[in-house]
């Protein structure tokens, strides 16, 4: 019976020790990307990215806060929407030139600076 006691302590032991969370040091990670710089543009002094392409057959105009929390889902819309108007502006029988898109995005916040709710 103690061998059985023993044996079950043991194995008790071991799977606790199995199933405990392993610690390691990780290294931190990089910050994502702002959409600012995937949509190539620059960053001003009060913290507004502002995109500007021009050929002759387009001119595209971004302006967009870099604090936005969602910064993924920004660049996504804005990448989706430049790409559309770039096909269609070089498409053949495009008349009318150069086509514009101007897009000029406000950020509002509710609540405190470190919490509430963001959008743009």
């Amino acid at each position: 019976m103690r061998t059985l006691v023993a044996a079950l302590t043991a194995a008790g032991v071991s799977v606790c020790l199995a199933a405990a969370p392993a610690v390691v040091a990780q290294p931190a990670a990089a910050p994502a990307p702002s959409a600012c710089v995937d949509l190539s543009g620059t960053v001003d002094a009060d913290k507004i990215c502002r995109v500007h392409t021009e050929t002759p057959s387009y001119r595209l105009d971004y302006t967009l806060p870099v604090d936005y929390p969602d910064q993924p889902a920004l660049t996504a819309y804005l990448t989706q929407t430049r790409d559309g108007f770039v096909n269609v502006a070089g498409m053949p029988g495009s008349w009318n030139l150069p086509y514009v898109l101007d897009a000029k995005g406000t950020g509002y916040r509710t609540g405190l600076d470190d919490g509430g709710t963001r959008s743009v």
